[in-house]
């Protein structure tokens, strides 16, 4: 797991894209049809991405922390 904190990629980002790739596999397997297919995989593909919206972190917020803390400090100087 090392190796993925280095690229940023968290546990749940993977085991979510692993269950995405079951269910999309399994839709792909089962179905014949590409309209039939296109209907069953693109709400998986919105699911993962909703899921990952809300699990990963808010870069922005931490970025406005470290900003007001270094101004705090530059502030009492």
């Amino acid at each position: 797991m090392k190796n993925l904190e280095k690229f940023g990629i968290d546990r749940n980002f993977l085991i979510s894209g692993a269950i995405a790739l079951v269910a999309v596999a399994v839709i792909l397997v089962i179905f014949k049809d590409s309209t039939t297919r296109f209907t069953f995989v693109m709400p998986v593909f919105a699911g993962f991405i909703f899921y990952n919206i809300l699990t990963s972190k808010d870069l922005d917020k931490e970025d406005d922390a470290e900003e007001k803390s270094k101004s705090a400090a530059k502030g009492k100087k």
